[in-house]
């Protein structure tokens, strides 16, 4: 019956095998468990005395390996970001393995003398013990104790949700730890010792398997947020992640192999830095952006996760591949804001940044009017096509010497208005001199050089109106039109028309 017990139990620990923490080194020690009930079971049952003694002395080897897995299952529950388990898992079984090859080449080692006295209708035993049976038992009880101060440690830790966990785990650990003491002073002719084994096994099966799958959890059971291209991370009260889901756990590789019981700060904050990572605002979303190869976006979702009496036990996070929709957004912002054919900033941008810089902190702030001359000359010369090359060549020429922080916008056919913020009225002038310096250098085949009316103004008080300002540059500009289309008359055409 115990043994069947056991049995179903082993099988539930297989049917719910997961990635849960900790469940191979649990799922050993239900293994290891099994074994000592079914030794333990044909040393009560062997009528001969020699195959019993044989059986006796196998129970030692295989509760030493059943006290490490459970350590080990204690270790990697509550502390699951260990790199090097495997290398911890081949040191911890040194002592066994020993114990299990000296039980067959040399058992004196471990029962110096071991004989049956009486075998019906109780079995009593005549043991003096060896040097390695005093090693394996103190190394048994070491292993459990270390599972006990792991599992306070959870507790000292753990979200309001599990900490009834540890508790259980605490109370049922140490419960096995004094039956299994009192167990083996009487020479496991107590009964209790076996029941209690029995009983660790359910306690860690219902407390971990069971109650794991419940409240939060339940999100980790079905393979739904699996299946999905958004990262989904499941976050505790306690700050740490008690899921995240197969998109994520790929995301995250480089951070941690396993972010189960991690801190979600300590990760985002890891994995933002690693992918030189920005938070922006926009259009009400929060989005990260992350570089993965490519510029990569993620909205971030987060609410809040309450349980069936509505106490706030964690938080839900969904980050949200927006990519292509932010590329989109990007784009149309672009066409939205700017002139199709310069790739300078339309009237609308131009407005929107005089909204922006209508603040003293960018006094004194330069207005430069721009305008083509001659442009429908060309245009009804040349053609169209030769009128926009010379747009653009003179959209260059303006951008090339605006400055960091200025702002060069197409605001009409061949008009320009560049906008300098901090700039006064000698740096205006060497603006428009080093233009007036580049055109006058520069030839646009086949109609000859470029020529651009420039004139500036400067508003250095806020009590004068953009508006005033931007006159007061086209009346500047305006007049060397003038000036220069009675030069032109009275000397040669600025193109070859």
């Amino acid at each position: 019956m115990l043994t069947t017990a056991l049995l179903i139990t082993t099988l539930g620990i297989i049917h719910r095998l997961n990635s849960l923490l900790g469940v191979i080194p649990l799922f050993l020690f239900y293994i290891m468990a099994f074994i000592w009930l079914f030794v333990y079971l044909i040393f009560l049952a062997y009528s001969d005395h020699g195959a019993a003694l044989y059986f006796y002395r196998l129970l030692i080897p295989v509760k030493s390996y059943m006290y490490v897995f459970l350590m080990l299952f204690a270790m990697h529950f509550t502390k699951p970001n260990i790199h090097t388990k495997k290398q911890i898992m081949t040191v911890s079984l040194i002592v066994p393995t020993i114990v299990l090859i000296l039980t067959f080449i040399a058992p004196e080692t471990i029962f110096r003398r071991l004989d049956i006295i009486m075998f019906s209708p109780t079995i009593q035993l005549s043991i003096i013990n060896g040097v390695w049976f005093y090693i394996d038992a103190v190394y048994g009880y070491i292993c459990l104790l270390l599972a006990i101060v792991f599992f306070i440690g959870h507790y000292r830790v753990s979200s309001i949700l599990y900490k009834w966990q540890s508790s259980i785990f605490l109370f049922s650990v140490g419960g096995y730890l004094m039956l299994d003491l009192y167990n083996i002073s009487s020479g496991y002719n107590d009964i209790g010792g076996v029941f209690g084994l029995v009983a660790l096994c359910l306690i860690l099966f219902y407390t971990y398997l069971y109650f794991k799958t419940s409240d939060l959890s339940f999100l980790a059971i079905g393979t739904v947020f699996n299946k999905v291209s958004s990262i989904i991370i499941v976050v505790e009260d306690n700050g740490k992640i008690l899921f995240i889901n197969t998109k994520g756990r790929k995301s995250f590789t480089s951070i941690s192999p396993n972010c189960i019981g991690m801190l979600y700060q300590d990760l985002m904050i890891d994995w933002m830095k690693e992918r030189d990572g920005k938070i922006i605002l926009s259009n009400g979303m929060t989005v990260l952006s992350v570089n993965e190869g490519a510029a990569k976006y993620y909205e971030y979702l987060k609410s809040s996760v309450s349980d069936r009496n509505d106490l706030n036990i964690g938080t839900f996070i969904e980050l949200r591949d927006i990519t292509v929709q932010q590329e989109s957004t990007a784009q149309l912002y672009h066409l939205a804001n700017h002139d199709q054919l310069t790739n300078l900033y339309n009237r609308r941008y131009f407005e929107t940044q005089c909204d922006k810089m209508n603040r003293e902190k960018y006094l004194p702030l330069s207005f430069i009017s721009a305008d083509l001359n001659s442009l429908k000359h060309v245009n009804d010369t040349y053609g169209h096509a030769y009128g926009d090359k010379l747009i653009i060549a003179a959209a260059g020429a303006l951008c090339q010497f605006t400055p960091e922080g200025g702002c060069v916008s197409r605001i009409g056919g061949d008009e320009f208005v560049v906008i300098i913020p901090n700039c006064p009225e000698d740096d205006a002038k060497a603006f428009i001199g080093n233009v007036t310096a580049y055109i006058s250098r520069h030839y646009e085949e086949p109609y000859g050089k470029l020529d651009i009316s420039l004139g500036y103004a400067i508003r250095a008080v806020m009590s004068v109106s953009i508006d005033q300002v931007l006159k007061e540059a086209d009346m500047v500009m305006y007049k060397d039109k003038e000036r220069k289309k009675f030069s032109n008359r009275q000397n040669s055409r600025p193109y070859n028309i």
